[in-house]
């Protein structure tokens, strides 16, 4: 019974692990036994800009090249690896039926690759578009300042720039997205102008909260090794994760070695919503784990009590008489063929 309780818990584990969509992202990108996701959290004093992206870029792409890493899909135009970033703010947004205040994500990359918010209508916007003036809201937002969530084409105004609405999303609504701080109106634009929305005429650059990345990893661990490679010296300004290993029985072992020390923060560092929540996972599915080993434990003591109960109720002293007869009886049996033999060997040496 406690191994059957032991493998329901990991089946529903399972399940729930695969349901996270943003750290499930290598998943969806192609072959998960060759790729590996990583994300980078940087201290609010980083000054992680687009421009350490662009390097970035170019120290990746150097790097799988030296590591003769090769795109083997027949599209010539296929990537071998993705990123997105992000930023984090408030904006005040004026809409036609009224006004409000939203936490507001500056995006850029193949950010919806990583987050596939559950849209309503309409769709997502592209970083790489000529265009930078889209928007992407969340349903309380649309009715806040629509009075409606139908609202793909219309726009928005912000310090009296217009953005135009490409589709509404629903925000999940559950008490760990709520505890995560994914519980007010939210909305998505263009990392380019979100810089120009609070940098004024200057559009001031603000520096990256955020950058995920998918990219190969034909050894274990070479992907992430990439990367940590490439910040090194600066440990104690950025937090990175593995995506793709977090979950694993030995990610989730640390997680427990580390209860009551993962809440504290020595840094300037602030996780958006989602890593709160995968975060959040992490020390429920820790504690699944840790009764998962007990009920292997507990059916492993059983299964060894049961085997010495076993063990003691066999009639031994029948055994050992019938093991003494048997060696008894072989005893015997060689005396008579050394006799034989000996004979054997006389009637040989009359004849000579």
């Amino acid at each position: 019974m406690a191994l059957v309780i032991a493998f329901i818990i990991k089946g529903i584990c399972s399940s729930k692990i695969n349901s996270l969509d943003e750290q499930m992202a290598w998943k969806r990108w192609g072959n998960i036994s060759e790729c590996t996701q990583a994300t980078i959290f940087f201290d609010s004093t980083y000054g992680f800009t687009y421009y350490n992206i662009r390097e970035l870029q170019n120290t990746i792409e150097k790097k799988l090249t030296e590591a003769s890493v090769v795109s083997e899909s027949e599209n010539a135009n296929a990537r071998q690896w993705i990123d997105a970033y992000s930023v984090r703010g408030e904006l005040d947004y004026v809409g036609e039926a009224g006004k409000a205040n939203a936490r507001t994500y500056g995006v850029g990359g193949d950010f919806f690759q990583f987050h596939p918010l559950k849209l309503v209508n309409g769709s997502y916007f592209s970083s790489e578009s000529l265009m930078q003036d889209y928007i992407l809201l969340d349903r309380d937002l649309a009715w806040q300042l629509f009075g409606s969530d139908d609202i793909t084409g219309r726009q928005v105004w912000v310090n009296d720039i217009p953005l135009m609405v490409t589709g509404v999303y629903d925000r999940p609504d559950n008490k760990l997205n709520n505890a995560a701080g994914n519980n007010v109106p939210t909305a998505y634009i263009s990392y380019s102008m979100f810089n120009t929305l609070t940098g004024g005429e200057e559009a001031t650059e603000k520096g990256i909260d955020s950058y995920e990345i998918i990219l190969p990893n034909v050894v274990d661990g070479f992907g992430y090794k990439m990367l940590t490679d490439n910040f090194k010296g600066t440990e104690n300004k950025y937090f990175m994760i593995e995506n793709a290993a977090r979950f694993k029985f030995l990610s989730l072992l640390k997680v427990i070695g580390g209860f009551g020390k993962r809440s504290m923060s020595m840094n300037g560092i602030i996780f958006p919503y989602w890593e709160n929540v995968a975060r959040g996972y992490e020390d429920i599915l820790a504690l699944f784990l840790l009764i998962r080993l007990v009920l292997y434990l507990y059916a492993a003591v059983v299964a060894i009590v049961f085997l010495i109960m076993w063990l003691r109720s066999l009639p031994w002293d029948k055994y050992k008489q019938r093991l003494s007869d048997k060696i008894e009886e072989l005893r015997y049996t060689d005396r008579k063929d050394i006799k034989k033999w000996f004979q054997k060997l006389g009637r040989r040496d009359e004849e000579l």
